[in-house]
């Protein structure tokens, strides 16, 4: 089963929830999850590959929050003719959320913000078998969204897309997070 397809069936299940959980305004939250994340190069592709995420935010009003991520992308593998490159990285960000409640369990929402990436890149073929490694970091504008599903006052399932594009390079991640809310 995909990730995608996941997220639309935790979605869909938290839809039937029959009691109202509606987020509070001015309440403190966490949330943990895993996903999977596509690089697009110039050159490579790194596709089917994992993430951890944590979050941690404050929602101000029923319609906006700001929050921060800290995730780390786990090591991926892509090749290019006799050409292999393995990506690690983590990425730290900040954005505000605009929350539109569809009813009292469910929330979609856009984000707008910022992320840092810190990452290592080693690159290896017949012809330089010495092999290229590159670290470096960047900055970039970063904007997403989801749906969160409430399930109590105290637990909800958030399933997310987060897209950053840098000068010659996308890369989208999809996740399911856990979030506990105080």
């Amino acid at each position: 089963m995909t990730l995608k397809k996941a997220l639309v069936g935790a979605a869909l299940v938290g839809s039937f929830a029959t009691t109202s959980f509606a987020d509070e305004a001015g309440s403190f939250y966490i949330g943990a999850g895993v996903g999977g994340y596509d690089v697009s190069a110039d050159v490579f592709d790194f596709d089917d590959t994992e993430f951890l995420r944590g979050t941690v935010g404050f929602r101000m009003s029923e319609n906006w929050a700001f929050e921060g991520d800290v995730i780390h992308l786990n090591d991926a593998n892509a090749s290019f003719g006799d050409t292999t490159a393995n990506l690690d990285a983590d990425i730290v960000g900040i954005a505000w959320r605009r929350i539109v409640p569809l009813n009292d369990h469910i929330d979609l929402y856009g984000r707008l913000g910022w992320s840092w990436f810190d990452g290592k890149l080693e690159s290896q073929n017949h012809t330089f078998p010495e092999g290229v490694d590159i670290a470096g970091k960047a900055d970039e504008f970063t904007w997403g969204g989801g749906v969160e599903v409430s399930f109590n006052e105290h637990f909800a399932l958030r399933g997310d897309f987060t897209r950053i594009d840098f000068d010659d390079t996308n890369l989208d991640l999809w996740s399911a997070s856990l979030v506990l809310r105080f």
